[in-house]
């Protein structure tokens, strides 16, 4: 087995890349705006009762906007599915 110094100084005799996973990075940016939407409802309440600042709020306000935004780029950067040319 190669050592690490091996390695770093002879690139070419790593091992190949593994294919990359495919994910559907829709449902992990969904998930990340029910995160900030929870956030949202505890900070919406704690900025009533004037524990936190308003830009508390506001800060997840961002953070939903922000995954919306990731939602729309996410569908958008799907690679469509072409059939093979029938032969």
């Amino acid at each position: 087995m190669p050592t690490v110094r091996h390695l770093l100084l002879n690139p070419r005799d790593r091992r190949a890349d593994p294919a990359p996973l495919a994910v559907d990075l829709t449902g992990v940016f969904g998930i990340g705006i029910a995160g900030w939407v929870v956030a949202l409802i505890v900070t919406w309440f704690r900025w009533q009762a004037g524990q936190v600042p308003a830009t508390s709020a506001l800060t997840c306000v961002a953070g939903i906007a922000l995954g919306v935004i990731a939602v729309i780029w996410a569908r958008h950067q799907r690679e469509p599915q072409v059939d093979a040319p029938a032969s």
